[in-house]
């Protein structure tokens, strides 16, 4: 999806993409200057089983999107069931994911990169399910969630999450959160 103004999509399934990078289910991206992407509404989507991610949110752009009921199964065995990587500078617009499943995914689930000069990025009631599916055995752990701007000059913020729930039987002492280079504003919780 690249620079749209209106754009609805309803019970849509986006299954096993694979060949061209970025390999996704869907990808929001749009590197022209001064083309936004406004008023994206997505309800009900099904992700599964693409090599690179079910969703996959790099922009340079200010962004309006709202994607509700969204379930992934077993994407991003090249890359995350989720990948958000902005480096838009806009305090203007928003991303709202709601009510969200992912499921059966290989090592890590969220993959966040925003810029923290950016709008917000929010998540709310996320299920994450099954981690480490056919992992390998990396010293590095698998991750929930990792947060982090180590490839741009800029921190990496911006982001609540409220209503999280993990069920991960294979869980072990190396599955974590993993922040780096983030901003925290000592008045929030």
């Amino acid at each position: 999806v690249c620079g749209v103004d209106g754009f609805y999509l309803n019970n849509a399934k986006l299954i096993n993409t694979n060949g061209t990078p970025p390999q996704a289910g869907i990808d929001f991206e749009t590197n022209i200057k001064g083309i936004p992407q406004k008023g994206i509404f997505i309800s009900n989507l099904h992700t599964e089983k693409n090599i690179g991610y079910g969703v996959l949110i790099c922009d340079k752009q200010e962004m309006e999107l709202t994607i509700t009921n969204w379930v992934d199964v077993g994407s991003g065995s090249g890359g995350y069931p989720l990948h958000i990587s902005t480096q838009a500078e806009y305090e203007s617009g928003f991303v709202h994911l709601e009510n969200v499943l992912l499921k059966e995914y290989p090592s890590l689930a969220i993959n966040f990169s925003h810029s923290a000069k950016s709008f917000p990025v929010t998540i709310k009631n996320i299920r994450l399910e099954n981690l480490g599916i056919n992992r390998d055995d990396r010293p590095g752990g698998t991750f929930l969630l990792f947060v982090g701007n180590a490839s741009f000059n800029n921190q990496c913020g911006n982001l609540i999450m409220t209503g999280i729930e993990c069920n991960n039987p294979s869980i072990t002492n190396r599955d974590h959160f993993m922040f780096m280079n983030t901003y925290t504003d000592s008045t929030d919780n």
